[in-house]
């Protein structure tokens, strides 16, 4: 047996289950940092993330608007 079938027996994830989840948490958006919204009116904008919850994303601009969008919508910009 392999490693992840043991996994899935134990109800783990596999191997490459917790690497996709890896991925997802390295672009997820998070408090404080900032971010690229990746679709909509604002496509390519860079926001300040204030606030996640719920799958959805709180974010305010430098111009001082703010908003809010689904958490696939926004990643987290390189810094």
């Amino acid at each position: 047996l392999s490693q992840d079938d043991i996994n899935r027996v134990m109800g783990l994830p596999t191997e490459a289950e917790r690497i996709e989840e890896e991925r997802r948490d390295a672009v997820r958006p998070k408090p404080g940092h900032k971010a690229l919204i990746i679709s909509g009116p604002l496509n390519g904008f860079y926001v300040d993330v204030t606030r996640t919850e719920a799958g959805r994303v709180w974010y305010e601009m430098a111009s001082g608007l703010k908003g809010e969008a689904p958490e696939g919508m926004v990643i987290r910009a390189a810094e």
